[in-house]
């Protein structure tokens, strides 16, 4: 589901799942009206992993996500950084297989180790 948080608040969602969402939206128009559902999807900024974007746009916020392997497609952890804080938000994520094995990569860039 899409929540549209209008224009003054952005979404940000991985490249992949905003085409994905865009594609949805856009078949669906063929059986009713989601104008602006296909707006919002447009409107949303899209990150890409390991690259840190300061979403205050004031030096102040920066989230930097990372991909991980997931049975929901384009999946990301994140890390927030804010006032010399950091924050780790993992999510949901396998750590098991070939693609599981960037998961614990991504801890140790982020600088948590795990046991």
């Amino acid at each position: 589901m899409l929540i549209d948080l209008g224009s003054n608040l952005p979404g940000y969602h991985g490249a992949g799942a905003k085409e994905v969402l865009l594609g949805k939206y856009e078949a669906l128009m063929a059986h009713g009206d989601y104008t602006k559902l296909v707006e919002a999807v447009k409107r949303m900024r899209t990150y890409h992993t390991a690259r840190c974007m300061d979403i205050s746009g004031k030096g102040k916020i920066f989230v930097t996500p990372y991909f991980v392997s997931h049975s929901a497609f384009d999946a990301y952890m994140l890390l927030i950084e804010c006032e010399g804080k950091r924050i780790l938000h993992t999510g949901d994520f396998r750590g098991h297989g070939f693609l599981g094995k960037v998961v614990f990569a991504a801890f140790f860039r982020a600088g948590y180790m795990m046991e």
